[in-house]
C-alpha cells in the first residue's frame, strides 16, 4: 500500500531509532502522532510511554528495537534497520487513511474496532 496523497508519510530517521533506544520513558515506543484536528493531514514520528499512546499508532517498541538491533548497536545498525521501519510506517499510514475513508467517515475514533488496523511491533512479517 502506498501512502495517501492527503497524508504525507513521515520519514523514519536514525535519530528516531536512537531516541527510542535512549528514552527514559516507561516502556517507550515509536509512534505516529497524527496531530490535532479531525482531518489527520499531518503525521510525525514521536517517542513516548506505551501506556500513553493509542496502541494502533505504535510503530516500534523499545523491546523490539533491542531484539533487532542488540543492546549496543553500532552506528551503522540503525541505518540498516530504517527500511523495515519505514515500510511499517507506510503501511500504517495507508491503512489508517483507507479505514477512515471507507469504514469510518466520522473520524479515527471509530477505527479502533476495525481488525485490519494494527500496530506493527514485530518485524518478522515486514
Amino acid at each position: 500500500m502506498e501512502p495517501t496523497t492527503d497524508r504525507p508519510t513521515p520519514q523514519v530517521t536514525v535519530t528516531d531509532i536512537r531516541t527510542l533506544l535512549d528514552s527514559s520513558a516507561e516502556l517507550p515506543v515509536l509512534y505516529i502522532n497524527y496531530g490535532p484536528g479531525d482531518d489527520d493531514t499531518e503525521a510525525d514520528l514521536e517517542v513516548w510511554a506505551a501506556g500513553l499512546v493509542y496502541q494502533p499508532d505504535i510503530v516500534l517498541t523499545h523491546a523490539t528495537a533491542l531484539d533487532q538491533l542488540g543492546e549496543e548497536p553500532s552506528s551503522e545498525t540503525p541505518a540498516a534497520f530504517l527500511p523495515r521501519v519505514q515500510k511499517a510506517v507506510d503501511q500504517m499510514i495507508s491503512v489508517r487513511g483507507h479505514v477512515k475513508q471507507i469504514c469510518c467517515p466520522s473520524g479515527p475514533s471509530h477505527a479502533a474496532s476495525v481488525p485490519s488496523q494494527r500496530s506493527l511491533t514485530s518485524f518478522t512479517e515486514v
